[in-house]
This record gives structure tokens, C-alpha cells and sequence, in this order.
């Protein structure tokens, strides 16, 4: 594509999102500093990196959105959570997400910011639960409890989704229906781990960095590209 930085790019006008728009900003500032070649809107090959003969590769290619095995996923009401960020306008009053991880919760409120109405439905009894503990999820939980139009389902597994509705199963077992005119899927990522050792072989020595590798976040692609860059 046309820019850089990936998935962070996307969540950069965010409100709350303002520090990796920052962090954004200081990294392409660096590239330019120290005279990185970029080469933008180029799909790389293996056979490209061979015929350039360079030292070592390392693959950052990410991931893909997981899409669960639910009926009603390819309607043209759902989008992956990736696809929040630039469509806000085209996306109905009342939104239900599908999946309660951090992703999910901070697009619902990104969501319930611009004024919809978001429900975010989670499995399990805690939402956002794989976010730092210390400090930072006192500050999550307090942020999404200002805003009056988050709510969330805990203990909900979605088990249809509809042109105008969302079907799912309570914690206490029963089937229940809630309105959506929009649906977002924020059920976590598929790595491209497949397509990134296709580049194997490519150069004398090959590297795996960020979600490509194991899903993550900013500080899991940080330390694994800065790994592979100590080693290079």
C-alpha cells in the first residue's frame, strides 16, 4: 500500500489513539533520518529478493482478521474490525461487535464516541481481559464506562448474525436476539506465518517479525523486529 506503519496507520485519527500517532510520526521520521529506502505500493516476491542478493530478509507482513465459523459473517452488514476505521459514516445508528478483546472494546468506543450505539458481545466474563493489568486497565475500564453509548454482554457467544439482528446464547444458556444494523468481527487475527516463509531461502538468513510471527500488539512487534535487527 501506500503508507507506512501498517495497522497503526488506520487508528491514527482515533482520539484516544493519540500517542501511536505520535509514536507513528517518530518512526517514519527515523526512516527518513537515517536513509531507509522505502519502496511504496511494491508487492515484495521471493524471486524479487533473490535477484537483489541481499544479506538477510525479515518478514513483518502481519496478519489477516480471524473471521469465526458463524453463519451470516459474509452479509454485507459485517466487517471486520480492521474496516471500522475510515467507514465510520456508512455504518448504521445501532452496531453490535462480535468479540470483546481490546481491538473490539476500542472500536466500540470509538464508535460510541462519534454518537452510535455500540454492543459489544464476549464470551467470556471480562472484557478486554488480555490488557496490561497494572495501571492501564483501571484507565480502560474507567474510559469506556464515560461514554453512554458502550454497553456490553458478557458470557454471550454469537452463534447468528442477521440482516438486522445479532442471535446469541447467554451466560445463562438461553438463546437471545439483539438489533445491529452494522456488525463488527474483533475475534483476534490470523498470522500470515504461510506467506511470510515463502521468503525462506530468499536471502542467507531469514527473520519473522511481529504478528506475522505471534499475534501481538505494538510492544510484541517492537521487541521481536528489534531482535531480529541485533542479530542482523
Amino acid at each position: 500500500n501506500g503508507y507506512l506503519c501498517g495497522n497503526l496507520k488506520l487508528i491514527e485519527n482515533v482520539s484516544f489513539k493519540w500517542p501511536h500517532k505520535k509514536f507513528n510520526a517518530y518512526l517514519e521520521h527515523q526512516i527518513e533520518k537515517n536513509g531507509v529506502e522505502v519502496r511504496l505500493n511494491t508487492e515484495a516476491t521471493p524471486e524479487m529478493i533473490k535477484e537483489c542478493e541481499y544479506d538477510a530478509v525479515i518478514a513483518a507482513i502481519g496478519a489477516d482478521p480471524a473471521i469465526p465459523v458463524i453463519p451470516g459473517t459474509d452479509g454485507k452488514n459485517v466487517i471486520p474490525v480492521s474496516g471500522v476505521y475510515g467507514n465510520e459514516d456508512n455504518l448504521e445508528e445501532n452496531v453490535v461487535i462480535v468479540g470483546g478483546g481490546e481491538n473490539g472494546v476500542e472500536a466500540g468506543m470509538h464508535l460510541a464516541e462519534l454518537g452510535h450505539t455500540v454492543t459489544v458481545l464476549e464470551s467470556t466474563h471480562k472484557l478486554a481481559r488480555k490488557s496490561i493489568p497494572i495501571h492501564y486497565y483501571v484507565l480502560f475500564r474507567d474510559a469506556w464506562e464515560q461514554l453512554s453509548g458502550f454497553h456490553f454482554i458478557l458470557g454471550a457467544t454469537c452463534t447468528e448474525i442477521g440482516d438486522s439482528k445479532v442471535t446469541y446464547i447467554d451466560s445463562n444458556g438461553k438463546e437471545q436476539n439483539i438489533d445491529a444494523g452494522s456488525v463488527v468481527i474483533a475475534v483476534g487475527l490470523k498470522h500470515r506465518k504461510d506467506a511470510a516463509l515463502e521468503f525462506y531461502g530468499s536471502a542467507d538468513r531469514f527473520y519473522m517479525v511481529g504478528d506475522c510471527r505471534s499475534e501481538g500488539g505494538v510492544q510484541n512487534a517492537v521487541r521481536t523486529g528489534y531482535a531480529a535487527a541485533t542479530e542482523v
